[in-house]
């Protein structure tokens, strides 16, 4: 026998989280984060629906004690009619061929769905663009759940059984994208499926901020149709990709500014602005800026919507020190995010005075501590418990040499 070793990647929380109160808008806040995938916005962390969606977006919502949530691929909702019952009647078949018009805000999977059935046999569902072009398909084996005797009302068309308890059936169909797509559907070995005609009057049908829309179904013959429900009752969609293990508090505040040497970087957001000594530097519009002078700099992020704020104001020293690389002392920093303590690790090559802070997002220092006459391998730990979930800077001097790294605490 023989075995094998597969290598799992473990779920990744979000980074470079930012949410900042629009300085021009009243209200308004920039949401901003990096992820494998889309990140999705709560006002609280057990909600179910996200208020808002995307890695660099804007909202009106207002927080809740000064902070939002937000989950990397973490949605997961039930979608569409309940069950049959909520309509007022419908008709097995094994040759419909209207296809359900869904849109999604976010790239999703099908995940499963209630279907019933009235003969057993094979379909198989396709995710079509509205030209035709086939992206997914899945084909699923049905068993009958209709508990009466097939009665044929009309050419290929059962009558309906009200007693119909219907089944679960996995699904698996992705949405690579945000977009509008088609479900299309084929039979195969005699199955069919059942769809209402009578009393569907609520298409469209929505969740949450258009995370999720039913329009209608399309017919070649008769275009859009909104007075029939096809197929799939209880949708679970879930978000495509790896979902985040938790929800992270982001608390909002103002773009950081971290060094390194003499490259200054500025939180992630959509579009940036520097300025030195209050005035506009020209062409500066990078999320980094090489500080050639002494002086006050700051950064002002700007969402696609027109939303801006100004960092921080942050004071540059020029000296001739080289730029202090976080890997000349082989730093290490876990766990980020840290929830209760926080280790640093490095290496100092020769007897130095040692200066560890850490500051949050306005530049207040919540922690310092200094240690004199230190060298070999150093190691720490910060309690950081009681501090306020959110983004920090982490400040190690070593004698002459300043390192800095952005931190993330969330319980």
């Amino acid at each position: 026998s023989s075995t094998k070793t597969f290598a799992t990647a473990s779920p990744q929380n979000p980074s470079d989280l930012g949410v900042f109160a629009c300085d021009n808008a009243a209200g308004y806040y920039q949401l901003n984060g990096l992820g494998d995938g889309t990140l999705f916005w709560y006002r609280a962390v057990s909600e179910s629906l996200p208020f808002q969606i995307g890695n660099k977006t804007f909202t009106d919502k207002q927080p809740i004690g000064n902070s939002f949530f937000v989950g990397l691929n973490d949605f997961r909702g039930y979608f569409g009619a309940k069950n049959k019952k909520v309509y007022s009647g419908g008709n097995y078949s094994n040759n419909f061929g209207p296809k359900p018009i869904i849109s999604v805000a976010a790239p999703m999977v099908l995940d499963s769905a209630l279907l019933y059935i009235s003969q057993s046999g094979k379909l198989t569902f396709t995710v079509e663009t509205p030209n035709g072009a086939v992206l997914s398909s899945k084909t699923i084996n049905v068993e009958r759940t209709k508990t009466t005797t097939d009665v044929e009302t009309a050419a290929n068309l059962v009558a309906d059984d009200l007693n119909d308890p219907g089944r679960m059936y996995k699904i698996g169909l992705e949405f690579p994208a945000a977009g509008t797509y088609y479900i299309g559907i084929d039979f195969a070995d005699g199955a069919t499926i059942f769809r209402s005609n009578v009393g569907v009057n609520n298409i469209p049908i929505t969740l949450g901020p258009d995370l999720i829309k039913l329009t209608g179904a399309f017919s070649d013959s008769n275009g859009t149709i909104v007075n029939a429900y096809y197929y799939f009752y209880n949708m679970l969609f879930k978000s495509l990709g790896c979902a985040s293990p938790n929800r992270v508090a982001v608390e909002v505040g103002k773009p950081m500014i971290t060094q390194s040497g003499t490259i200054l970087t500025a939180s992630f957001a959509d579009n940036y602005q520097w300025y030195f000594n209050k005035v506009l530097i020209a062409g500066a519009t990078a999320k980094t800026y090489n500080a050639t002078a002494s002086g006050i700099y700051q950064v002002e992020a700007i969402s696609s919507s027109g939303c801006t704020t100004k960092s921080a104001e942050f004071n540059y020293v020029l000296s001739g020190v080289s730029p202090a690389n976080p890997q000349e002392i082989d730093l290490k920093i876990f766990p980020v995010p840290a929830a209760e303590l926080l280790n640093v690790s490095f290496d100092i090559p020769k007897k130095e005075n040692i200066e560890i802070s850490l500051s949050n997002i306005f530049g207040q220092s919540v922690f310092q501590r200094n240690w004199v006459g230190i060298f070999g391998k150093f190691a720490t730990t910060i309690n950081v418990k009681d501090y306020s979930p959110g983004s920090y800077i982490l400040t190690i001097t070593v004698g002459k040499k300043v390192y800095s790294q952005k931190i993330t605490i969330a319980h």
